[in-house]
């Protein structure tokens, strides 16, 4: 019996998540981790208050940060409040980039 108690406790550990972040953290794969933060977060993009919370319920701050910056990047317009969030200096510096180039927020331009 105690041997299934820890095997149920092990079980959940394994696959607990982040808030905010649903079955993240149960994937073994260090780029399929990130791209399910990146997609459970990439709708919040334009709701300040849900995404804070979904990116301060992320406790790797280098993977908080690469999140932070691949919104960033994708949505140029957002760019700033985005970056501001960030705290790594190696993308700090990334995201202070992105927002030096705000011709990136508008749309394309046609090829000649």
């Amino acid at each position: 019996m105690a041997a299934l108690t820890v095997g149920l406790l092990l079980f959940a550990f394994a696959c607990r998540t982040e808030p905010g972040l649903p079955g993240c953290d149960g994937l073994g794969d260090p780029i399929a981790r990130e791209e399910c933060r990146y997609d459970a977060v990439k709708p919040l993009v334009n709701d300040d208050q849900a995404l804070r919370a979904a990116v301060d319920s992320m406790s790797d701050e280098a993977s908080r940060d690469l999140l932070l910056y691949r919104l960033a990047v994708d949505n140029p317009q957002r760019a700033q409040s985005l970056c501001a969030l960030t705290r790594t200096p190696v993308l700090r510096e990334k995201c202070d980039k992105v927002i030096g180039r705000p011709h990136l927020a508008g749309p394309p331009r046609p090829s000649p």
